[in-house]
């Protein structure tokens, strides 16, 4: 039996939503991007924050590292902040490069994550057996991924860290359409509809055993022949143990048929001494 075949008719509402959330959030995962991308200024002022931040904690730390070892503080405080503005620029070419470079990379990011959504709602729409635990294991990877259609990226969103709307309200509603496909495609109706297009093993390939399944010798709730296979066997075992205790029996009767054995021939003996002595006796007294 094919997959076509084994697919009903209709589709569940609850795989269509998830195929539909998906594609929304393929979408609005889009338009974040771009939100970022018309975003340059506000990108820009938080990078000199973070890069001025960075360079004052160098700063503080060389000038207590210089204290302590009675070195010229000015020295090293200049050093380092100089050390710390190439690293960290607070102005010039190079903040800029570093703000194009990362409106570079959310753009590339969002491509990646697109091409993702794209293959799970297609999976999901044509009810491939993987879907479910793809879909799962991505929303959960993206807690260690920067796809930004995670749970930090949704609590992020709502709890607000002074993004703009442009960014903030696309985050916000690719990340409930996340949450809301993961939920659909777990739902009883999505699994039974996903299992229907698990292949059928080939014949004379042995079924797969999950990790909690009886094993494949013991007794099987709805399967006969491993049951007749166990009475079988519980027979079997029932019939040495029958053929053990009559060996035992007879090894048993054995032995004491030798002790009655060895009695009764020391009484003969014992009774043929008495009769010689008897008769020794009385052939002395006739003398």
């Amino acid at each position: 039996m094919t997959e076509q075949t084994k697919q009903p008719s209709t589709k569940p509402r609850q795989v269509l939503i998830a195929a539909v959330a998906l594609g929304v959030t393929a979408l609005f995962s889009v338009i974040t991007a771009l939100g970022i991308g018309t975003q340059k200024d506000w990108i820009h002022h938080q990078s000199v924050k973070a890069n001025t931040s960075a360079v004052a904690s160098a700063v503080s730390s060389a000038s207590k590292g210089a204290a302590k070892k009675s070195q010229d503080v000015s020295s090293a405080v200049a050093s380092a902040s100089s050390s710390a503005e190439k690293k960290y620029p607070t102005s010039g070419k190079k903040l800029d490069d570093s703000v194009d470079s990362a409106v570079r990379s959310s753009y590339i990011g969002t491509v990646f994550t697109v091409i993702v959504l794209g293959i799970l709602a297609f999976g999901v729409f044509r009810g491939r057996h993987w879907s479910r635990w793809t879909v799962t294991g991505i929303y959960v990877l993206s807690l260690f991924t920067p796809l930004g259609i995670g749970p930090l990226n949704l609590v992020g969103a709502i709890l607000g860290g002074g993004e703009p709307a442009a960014i903030r309200i696309p985050s916000l509603v690719a990340g409930l359409a996340m949450l809301v496909a993961v939920v659909m495609v777990n739902l009883r109706p999505s699994v039974e509809f996903f299992a229907l297009s698990r292949p059928a093993p080939r014949p004379g390939t042995p079924q797969r055993r999950g990790l909690f399944s009886r094993p494949a010798g013991g007794p099987a709730r709805g399967n006969q022949p491993q049951r007749a296979a166990g009475s079988v066997s519980l027979n079997k075992g029932r019939a040495a143990a029958n053929n053990q205790s009559t060996k035992t029996d007879t090894a048993a009767d054995r032995q004491r048929a030798k002790k009655r054995a060895t009695t009764e021939a020391v009484a003969r003996g014992a009774e043929l001494a008495r009769n010689r002595a008897k008769a020794s006796k009385s052939r002395r007294t006739e003398r």
